[in-house]
């Protein structure tokens, strides 16, 4: 017990002794007091209730006389630190590793934690949630995707190249029967078919009552079939499509714009020459469902005909009332698209003995072998 009160009584003269000397100054002979944020007042000041006595540790930094050794990296910031505000009496202090100062919050603000202010490989969490700054996507994440290709396109790629027999020049008479908008119509046909071996021309025309329509097809010939280099068509007035083997371009006179020349691409006349040779050079090949897809063009502008094979059918004419055929039909594309039925006779080195044409409007052209 005299040990304790002996321990007791060294301490408050401690205090006492030192006290005067850090507030005013050693030997001063006068009291001043401590400003309200001083660290110094919360070590001295006398609590309501007894408290422990100060560690001396504190009190020992808080009497330093001498300028203290520069530091840095993280000691400066701790010795830079702001001393914390005084507590109230009756209540603890804070715990400062959950105190938020000024210096914490901007140290973790967004600007400081930018990709540009941060040294390479730092990856600090953001613990006020601020939000990420999007980053540009790299080139190869924002190049287009392939465009996806036309599926007639995708059909005639995937097509494997037939045989081609191109048929012997020949000349055929055709009866025209028909209906337009309502009427009957009673015509008569030819059809000139001149293979000149490297070369060929092509004519087909219709007469009714005076009035003609007039196809004609010009260019060459190779193991693949015909390669058009001019197709006319003439009623009132003649347009023409070019077609440009070595700049791979059709051209038309009729003020509509170029259009690619496609591989094996006919017009409206040459087409039906075309079919003949692929179903003379392999019959056995076209059978039925078989689809035949080639690239066509008319004198203002380009399409694609698709034709399903339907099979053998024998077809009556003024001079066979039974002659072998092997029937095909044109798939339409679109509602404006003119359907078409074609009937090829081997006998005519699968050219066509028929050929029945119906457009949108309803008008109807049937043309028969004599």
């Amino acid at each position: 017990m005299a040990l304790i009160l002996g321990v007791v009584l060294a301490h408050a003269w401690f205090l006492l002794k030192v006290s005067p000397w850090v507030q005013g100054g050693a030997g001063s002979g006068s009291e001043v007091k401590p400003p309200a944020a001083s660290p110094v007042w919360q070590l001295v000041a006398v609590p309501a209730t007894p408290v422990p006595p100060p560690r001396l540790p504190n009190v020992a930094r808080a009497v330093q006389t001498h300028a203290p050794m520069p530091v840095s990296g993280p000691q400066a910031a701790q010795a830079n630190a702001p001393e914390p505000e005084p507590v109230p009496e009756g209540q603890l202090p804070p715990d400062p590793t959950k105190v938020e100062t000024r210096e914490s919050l901007e140290t973790h603000s967004p600007e400081t934690h930018s990709p540009e202010n941060q040294s390479p490989g730092a990856a600090t969490p953001d613990p006020l949630g601020a939000k990420a700054t999007p980053t540009t996507p790299s080139a190869t994440s924002t190049a287009d995707p392939a465009t996806p290709q036309d599926p007639l396109e995708a059909d005639l790629n995937q097509q494997a190249p037939w045989p081609t027999l191109v048929p012997p020049s020949q000349n055929l008479n055709y009866s025209v029967r028909g209906q337009y908008s309502g009427f009957p119509v009673l015509a008569s046909a030819v059809f000139l078919w001149d293979n000149q071996g490297e070369n060929y021309q092509a004519q087909a025309e219709i007469s009714l009552m005076g009035f003609k329509v007039t196809q004609r097809s010009q260019g060459q010939l190779s193991p693949q079939g015909l390669a058009p280099v001019r197709f006319s068509d003439k009623r009132r007035s003649e347009i023409a499509a070019h077609f440009n083997a070595e700049k791979r371009l059709i051209t038309y006179s009729a003020n509509t714009p170029d259009a690619p020349l496609r591989p094996l691409q006919q017009d409206q006349l040459s087409v039906f020459i075309q079919l003949a040779s692929w179903v003379a050079g392999d019959p056995a090949h076209f059978i039925p469902g078989t689809r035949i897809t080639v690239p066509v063009s008319s004198a203002r502008g380009p399409d694609f005909w698709l034709f399903n094979v339907d099979g053998p059918e024998a077809l009556t004419t003024p001079n066979n009332p039974r002659l072998p055929t092997l029937k095909l039909h044109r798939l339409l594309q679109k509602e404006t698209d003119t359907a078409g039925e074609l009937w090829l006779a081997p006998n005519l080195h699968y050219l066509p003995a028929r050929i029945k044409l119906t457009d949108a409007r309803g008008n109807v052209v049937d043309q028969t072998l004599d």
